[in-house]
């Protein structure tokens, strides 16, 4: 009788267990990326004013996640304001130095 009512409240728990742990789906996610968080920081700079903080941020966002959708919009916002493409200028960098020629003898 007590290993029926263990069985019994074994199978409850396990059948209970979708219910509670269900998915959530992306769009309740909750957790962001570090490039969308550093974008998001660099618009709290940019709406207090704090020009030098937010540049630094973005510049920040594009050399560590160049390839992040939020680094292309940070380059947008960059350009924007007037200031010089982070993403064009490590490009030309990467590109300059594997054509460089060799200058061995």
């Amino acid at each position: 009788m007590l290993r029926g009512s263990v069985l019994l409240l074994s199978c409850l728990l396990f059948g209970y267990a979708p219910f509670q742990c269900g998915e959530a789906g992306p769009a309740k996610a909750i957790e962001e990326t570090p490039a969308e968080a550093l974008y998001k920081l660099a618009a709290d700079f940019h709406a207090k004013r704090d020009k030098e903080a937010w540049e630094t941020t973005l510049r920040f966002l594009e050399r560590n996640y160049p390839s992040s959708r939020f680094a292309v919009m940070a380059d947008s916002d960059l350009v924007a304001a007037g200031l010089p493409s982070g993403l064009d200028a490590g490009t030309e960098a990467e590109q300059g130095s594997t054509s460089a020629p060799n200058s061995a003898p």
